[in-house]
């Protein structure tokens, strides 16, 4: 049937884009985009068709258009939750800083203890440094202290931390 075709789409496009991220090959990524269109035009899960689709273009080089069509897929209900960490990848790479952390903190409301620890610490520490460039030291300084609490006693870590701490005006810390 149409809709089992569309799955199937669905499938062969996560698979040549796992290729795509993995060997960074752009022309996995092209196969990855034109699988996902025909995806698209049947009745695939919207928001992970847009999803996989906006990587697939972020990973060809064009971030623009990754982040608007991964701005619907953060919009499309119901949601793919793989959309905001790709939303954030395209936000970063373009300088929106403060959206990217947005889409992680989204990301990790969404997907809450279902993440594993590494990850969420990962996470936080990420949402941490893009909240310190994005000017947000207080927000900054709560998200590092959860990535320290999780385990990351990395220097750099340590550093964004101390900055964050600095520049919120907390300086015994």
């Amino acid at each position: 049937s149409a809709a089992d075709a569309s799955h199937v789409q669905l499938a062969r496009g996560r698979v040549y884009l796992a290729r795509a991220e993995r060997t960074l090959d752009r022309r996995s990524a092209q196969r990855a985009q034109e699988v996902l269109e025909q995806a698209l035009a049947g009745n695939a899960r919207r928001s992970e068709g847009l999803a996989l689709y906006g990587r697939a273009l972020y990973l060809m080089g064009d971030p623009r258009a990754a982040e608007r069509l991964l701005r619907e897929a953060v919009t499309t209900s119901p949601i793919d939750p793989e959309a905001f960490e790709y939303l954030a990848d395209a936000c970063e790479r373009l300088g929106h800083t403060a959206d990217a952390r947005d889409a992680l903190i989204n990301l990790d409301a969404l997907e809450g203890d279902t993440a594993t620890a590494a990850a969420r610490g990962a996470r936080a520490r990420r949402i941490g440094a893009l909240a310190l460039q994005a000017n947000d030291p207080k927000r900054a300084a709560d998200y590092l202290d959860q990535s320290v609490d999780a385990g990351d006693t990395d220097a750099s870590t340590l550093g964004l931390l101390a900055e964050a701490y600095w520049r919120s005006g907390n300086k015994d810390d």
